[in-house]
């Protein structure tokens, strides 16, 4: 062995002069001079990635749901909301004087037959003269709403609007035209229509759960009309008789398309109206309800499912993990 003598005297062997491997390869050598295997985590890292982002996108597709139906209520409680606040600022006599206008309309309302409302041409009338007074009735300059018609029994309050347009539905509930407005008055029979079984709002999707003796309440402007359902029926879309006025009744038909998804038929819930109903406390239970749906409950659902899949990879993780050579599994 040939030796050499470093500046300082110390004497070098040849083993000393060959070139020293970089730190973290040195790291490297001992660890697996100890036994330790070399880790697999960036892989399963990768792996538990794709897994999550999968779960989420799968609790969001199962959540989607209730999650729109409770902003779409949300912002309906808000319109209603807006409405009860525009007629608050209105002056009495300028409420007077639009209900008058209103039963006016009734008084002189043609006979006529009616369309089905999701049928072809209901949902687009001529812009005539007399479409265009239609219009301008109980139109107080709350963004088209002309009152609100709520069901506590199912949880259901919503605004109303002019006629059937598809773009008025996809907002809310309208109101047919060609029937009374809605403000009462023996003899009138007021139609209120709206969609069914969507994925995104509720609309009258649970008007099938009234019952018999179930009530229901229509507000407009500051008059506020209870109704008792009678009758409930299904029935063909030209089937239209039963939506006529009755003489000496003051009727209100709630209409949806069924069964849901199928639409063949048409769902009429038509409820009398209660002479001596507590309107006070009827309004009151309703504008108590504009605030909102309440606390989202799909939310909590959210959080749970996404720190139960949190976890659940986290232990997967764990398992995977690489153990040191001879060591007892």
């Amino acid at each position: 062995m040939s030796i050499q003598s470093s500046p300082a005297g110390v004497p070098r062997t040849a083993a000393s002069l060959r070139p020293r491997a970089p730190h973290r390869a040195r790291h490297r050598a001992r660890h697996r001079a100890r036994g330790w295997a070399r880790p697999a985590l960036g892989r399963w890292g990768r792996r538990r990635t794709c897994v999550v982002l999968l779960a989420l996108v799968g609790i969001g597709v199962l959540l989607y749901p209730s999650s729109a139906r409770w902003f779409s209520d949300r912002s309906h409680a808000a319109v209603v909301s807006g409405y009860a606040k525009a007629v608050e600022s209105m002056l009495p006599a300028d409420k007077q004087r639009a209900l008058a206008a209103a039963h006016a309309y009734n008084d002189h309302l043609p006979p006529g037959p009616l369309r089905d409302p999701y049928g072809a041409g209901a949902a687009a009338p001529t812009v005539d003269a007399a479409y265009r007074a239609y219009l301008d009735t109980l139109d107080v300059g709350a963004g088209g709403v002309i009152g609100y018609v709520s069901a506590p029994s199912i949880g259901l309050s919503l605004p109303i609007y002019h006629g059937t347009a598809a773009e008025t539905l996809d907002r809310g509930v309208g109101h047919l035209y060609g029937t009374a407005l809605p403000v009462g008055g023996a003899g009138t029979h007021s139609v209120l229509t709206a969609h069914s079984g969507l994925v995104n709002a509720t609309m009258f999707t649970d008007i099938d759960k009234l019952r018999d003796g179930d009530e229901f309440s229509v507000t407009v402007l500051d008059q506020t009309i209870t109704y008792r359902v009678d009758r409930i029926r299904t029935v063909l879309p030209d089937q239209t008789d039963s939506l006529r006025p009755v003489a000496g009744k003051d009727l209100l038909t709630l209409v949806t398309c069924a069964p849901i998804g199928v639409n063949t038929h048409r769902l009429l819930v038509e409820g009398v109206r209660v002479p001596d109903a507590d309107t006070a406390s009827a309004r009151r239970s309703i504008v108590g309800r504009a605030g909102g749906p309440g606390f989202p409950g799909w939310l909590v659902e959210a959080l749970g499912a996404a720190l139960l899949i949190v976890v659940a990879t986290r232990r997967l993780g764990d398992t995977s993990a690489p153990r040191r050579r001879g060591s007892a599994p």
